[in-house]
């Protein structure tokens, strides 16, 4: 289980870095071609921290439901305790 969890969060800081500095260098970019430094630069910043957000939440909700779907404790094959209900052990 810490196992998946550090993982989990290197995923999420490897996303986070990468979205932030693709959208630094895209701005950078931008604004060296068009002449309108810094405008470009820091609107693609203020942008990517949403992206980064949805990012992060798709990325904790996928490994949480890998995480469920692989729990040993839970064996969905046994039968239930309502299913004994009613029932005399003689």
């Amino acid at each position: 289980m810490n196992v998946a969890l550090t993982a989990v969060v290197g995923q999420v800081g490897c996303v986070t870095v990468l979205v932030i500095v693709l959208a630094m260098f895209a701005g950078l970019w931008i604004d060296n071609r068009f002449g309108t430094k810094p405008w470009f630069t820091i609107g693609l910043l203020v942008a990517s921290m949403p992206v980064t957000v949805i990012l992060m939440l798709n990325i904790v909700r996928a490994a949480t439901s890998r995480m469920v779907m692989d729990d040993p404790k839970k064996n969905t094959d046994a039968p239930s305790k309502e299913a004994d209900v009613g029932t005399q052990d003689d």
